[in-house]
């Protein structure tokens, strides 16, 4: 996969292979937390300790102002995931079988991503019940499990959050 960012700031991700644009089009479902009290409660966090003892009205409040508007931004994000990956176009590759894909994401839209990417490392974190040791170990391929490929995956989705947060000089 290569990737330029172009003079008007878009991401040109290009060369893009099968598995890869798999693991792209997963986003939106590795960052849907529902089912998962874990997963909740990573990207919805208690604004207080619960020791506290008004904690209990400050979180009541906080379910009814915030929860809803951070959810609103969280599917936003992901939808606007949705509508870039839409965009993937493909192209065969002469004297192959294979197929290799490209996309183009406009630099109003790398919040949105990183955003999106960083809901589905907690949601994949929260249901997987990775640590930091985790976090830190080397993967062997192929993937022996689906928790080792969620950790990949994890991986995969940190290094393009660096992409979007990363300025040419």
């Amino acid at each position: 996969m290569n990737i330029e960012i172009e003079p008007d700031g878009s991401y040109l991700f290009t060369d893009i292979d099968a598995l890869i644009i798999s693991v792209f089009r997963r986003i939106p479902d590795a960052a849907n937390p529902e089912g998962n009290e874990m997963a909740e409660g990573r990207l919805y966090v208690d604004p207080v300790s619960m020791d506290l003892p008004e904690a209990d009205s400050i979180c009541e409040e906080w379910s009814e102002w915030v929860h809803p508007d951070l959810k609103f931004l969280f599917e936003s994000a992901l939808e606007t995931i949705r509508e870039d990956l839409d965009s993937v176009q493909e192209k065969k590759v002469k004297n192959e079988k294979s197929t290799l894909y490209s996309m183009r994401i406009p630099p109003s839209h790398a919040e949105a991503w990183l955003n999106g990417l960083n809901q589905a490392r907690l949601v994949l974190a929260a249901k997987y019940g990775f640590d930091e040791e985790d976090m830190n170990r080397e993967l062997d391929v192929p993937f022996l499990s689906e928790r080792e490929f969620a950790l990949w995956q994890v991986n995969f989705y940190a290094w393009l959050q660096e992409i979007f947060l990363w300025e040419p000089e």
